[in-house]
């Protein structure tokens, strides 16, 4: 079994830091996608949110210079022969099974290549291989990260970098999701208390002022 070099920790630690400073979904989402890209090398990376239930697929990604002309809408494909995918099978039917997978640890070549979904998705950009993990602790929401690679495999070193990773990446999108609701939500107030006329001024540690409303602002600024 390979070990991970001393490099592998210090690129997962600076990651890992760098995530927890999104405060909104997007921002976490796209931060995801590229930061991966620094620790392991793929042609691509994704960050999905699917229900297989209702069929419908959500993804942010780095593949939009691969993907060709003819695939005007991939969502759509994607949705359509969701349940031909090797990983939504194995993580609907397995929850609890969080732990990494290659596309080769699921299914043979010949059977992938029989799949509408590798004809009219993985075939036009020539992905061959991928590494996925479900990401731990968000339901309702169904939450995978998925590395694509043309020609060469995954191989151990690269699982235990995403088995170590996707703890650490689950506890960010939760966190930018808690803030960016947060936000809402203050953003919201101001806008209750503006129509009635007040002023709102949110204090932090030390008394220094987080956040304030537009009235807040102007009274102070007449004020001092």
């Amino acid at each position: 079994m390979s070990r991970l070099r001393q490099r592998d920790f210090h690129a997962i630690m600076e990651i890992v830091e760098r995530l927890y400073s999104y405060q909104t979904l997007d921002a976490c989402e796209a931060g995801i996608v590229e930061s991966l890209q620094r620790v392991m090398d793929c042609d691509s990376w994704h960050l999905s949110e699917s229900d297989p239930k209702r069929r419908r697929v959500r993804w942010t990604s780095d593949w939009a210079s691969r993907r060709p002309e003819t695939i005007p809408n991939p969502n759509e494909v994607v949705a359509r022969y969701m349940h031909e995918h090797p990983f939504l099978r194995r993580w609907n039917s397995h929850r609890e099974d969080l732990k990494p997978v290659t596309l080769s640890d699921l299914i043979s070549r010949p059977s992938w290549h029989d799949t509408g979904l590798y004809n009219e998705i993985y075939r036009p950009i020539r992905i061959e291989h991928m590494l996925g993990v479900a990401l731990p602790g968000l339901r309702p929401h169904a939450v995978h990260v998925v590395g694509l690679r043309e020609t060469i495999d995954f191989d151990d070193r690269d699982r235990r970098v995403l088995d170590l990773l996707a703890p650490h990446l689950a506890a960010v999108y939760r966190n930018a999701e808690a803030v960016g609701e947060l936000q809402t939500q203050l953003a919201t107030l101001h806008q209750g208390l503006e129509a009635n006329g007040r002023a709102a001024i949110l204090l932090g540690p030390g008394r220094r002022i987080r956040q304030m409303s537009a009235r807040a602002r102007d009274l102070l600024t007449s004020h001092f």
